[in-house]
């Protein structure tokens, strides 16, 4: 009894060290979740690196809930944004400081130092425009008069005021919008600069021109032009009032678009010629004529058909060290039922010619620029559908499903992009990646990515990447199920059956079930041993046979 105890210790020693050991091990293989996963419209398998990094991404927006449809607004935004190549003649240019945006798509279509600052000269007063019409109920209603301060600051710094208007003469906002818009008037810029900062409680009576600058450079931040500070409605130069192409465009753009202003501001910028209300000086009003030329004479060099305003500006100073010495200009150009906005900045307005002489160009090399880069983007880009809304990118495979092997998934939404005239539909990449879709091995070869039933209709599955073949990512669409496949539940009890057969902790508890049931067996062929050894010790011995005389 003692051996059979010791024995029984050790076993149950051993049995708790082997369950110790087991309950170490990884639980990795305690079932996966499926994760995001990519493949191409024809074919399922092949994915991408850049479509794992997307789908890592949609599976954290979906909190790993794998059942749950990702909203519109959690579409993963592509990894870089589409630029297009330079334009062929780009060593031609004179402007240093290019941004072309296409206001159709919102896409960017080319740049070139566009977020290096410069000084904006008078395109500053696209800003002072901007803040006018935003916070100036009535135009035509309000007015300032020209005032001695503004007068006597111009006078000193001899600029030119350009606008023509007299000490004391008094204007409504519209038509000083239209002065300094049209003819570049720094006086008419400075009157409402210093007229708008009264809306602001900073202000002191009166209004101004510092409290303005701060309101013109909280609105650039609003804008997203974040590499712009301004100290002055004007432009006129200061080392600490500068921009960028881009940002220049990103201001332009948001009074062009502005649901509420917009058309008025379209309608000064693009005006050539416009006549004031009369006034105590000029009883048949002040007449200013648009200074953005390639906008006025067909007959003109610079002239483009459909530009529309927006501004010029131009720093030219030979005694200042450095001279700014800087043509820029924004401006629209519509055509073909497409809008374009170029911010072209950097050109050069002085400079050596073929002989070494110095002086200023003949021409205006911002609207030389221009009219290239017009030319080039109608020639070399249209906005195209990629993507019909219910197009039918790929199909994947179905699980606990009897009647369907199969769902589409299909478009969300139409998807128009800007492209280059020899793309289409046929020739862009688009790349299907899928979200939680799961994985299965075929003849232990293939792999095929599937979804269990049940899908409804609709439900959002993934999503399609569209690339140029040149990889440049264009945009990317929802994709929803085609229809609705119903759950089989026969096999989904089947698969549930099989998924816990092949968990962990069905395999342990098999195991320790077997380890005991041998470690029973010989527990009890032992014991059975040692029952026998006892029972022949307590036999008595048999007598001793008697012998016979």
């Amino acid at each position: 009894m003692k051996l059979s105890s010791k024995i029984c210790r050790r076993i149950g020693t051993c049995c708790m060290a082997f369950m110790l050991l087991l309950s170490t091990l990884p639980m990795a293989s305690c079932g996966k979740k499926g994760d995001a996963s990519s493949s191409s419209p024809s074919s399922e398998g092949s994915s991408s690196s850049k479509s794992s990094k997307s789908s890592k991404s949609s599976k954290s927006s979906k909190n790993n809930k794998d059942e749950e449809a990702i909203p519109a607004e959690a579409l993963p935004a592509p990894e870089t944004a589409a630029v297009f190549p330079p334009p062929p003649f780009v060593d031609e240019l004179r402007s240093k400081n290019i941004y072309i945006l296409n206001l159709d798509s919102g896409k960017e279509v080319w740049a070139q130092g566009a977020d290096e600052r410069i000084p904006p000269a008078s395109i500053t007063k696209i800003m002072t425009c901007l803040l006018a019409l935003e916070y100036v109920e009535d135009l035509d209603g309000e007015s300032v008069a020209l005032t001695t301060d503004i007068n006597n600051y111009l006078y000193e710094q001899r600029i030119d005021t350009l606008g023509g208007i007299s000490m004391g003469e008094s204007f409504c906002i519209r038509d000083l919008l239209y002065a300094m818009m049209l003819q570049s008037a720094n006086e008419a810029a400075m009157m409402v600069g210093k007229y708008v900062s009264t809306k602001d409680s900073r202000a002191p009576e009166g209004g101004d021109l510092e409290v303005f600058a701060e309101m013109m450079n909280e609105k650039a931040r609003e804008i997203g032009a974040l590499n712009t500070h301004f100290v002055n409605p004007t432009g006129l130069s200061d080392d600490n009032h500068y921009s960028t192409a881009k940002d220049m465009a990103l201001i332009a753009q948001y009074a062009w678009e502005h649901p509420k202003y917009g058309e008025t501001f379209q309608e000064i910028v693009s005006t050539n010629a416009y006549t004031s209300k009369p006034t105590n000086r000029n009883p048949n009003g002040i007449t200013w004529y648009s200074i953005v030329y390639p906008q006025q004479n067909s007959q003109s060099d610079y002239y483009i058909p459909d530009l529309h305003g927006i501004k010029t500006g131009t720093l030219f100073e030979p005694d200042r060290d450095p001279n700014p010495n800087i043509h820029n200009f924004v401006t629209t150009v519509s055509r073909d039922g497409y809008t374009y906005l170029f911010s072209v900045c950097g050109a050069p307005v002085a400079g050596e010619d073929s002989n070494g002489n110095y002086g200023r160009y003949a021409k205006n090399l911002a609207f030389v620029d221009t009219k290239l880069l017009a030319n080039w983007v109608f020639e070399t880009f249209q906005v195209k559908t990629l993507v019909n809304v219910g197009e039918t990118m790929t199909q994947v495979a179905v699980n606990l499903s009897w009647d369907e092997k199969k769902v589409d998934l299909i478009a969300a939404e139409k998807f128009a992009s800007l492209v280059t005239v020899e793309t289409n539909a046929d020739n862009v990449q688009k790349d299907v990646v899928l979200y939680n879709a799961k994985k299965r091995m075929i003849d232990r070869k293939e792999e095929e990515k599937y979804f269990d039933a049940p899908i409804n209709k609709g439900d959002e599955l993934g999503y399609v990447r569209i690339t140029t073949a040149g990889n440049l990512e264009l945009g990317r669409v929802r994709l929803v199920a085609a229809k609705s496949i119903e759950r089989s539940d026969g096999l989904y009890y089947m698969s549930k059956f099989k998924e816990f057969m092949g968990k962990f902790v069905f395999k342990f508890l098999l195991t320790f079930l077997i380890i005991i049931a041998v470690l029973y067996i010989l527990l009890m062929i032992i014991r059975n041993r040692n029952k026998k050894r006892y029972r022949m010790k307590r036999r008595p011995p048999r007598p001793p046979a008697s012998r016979k005389n």
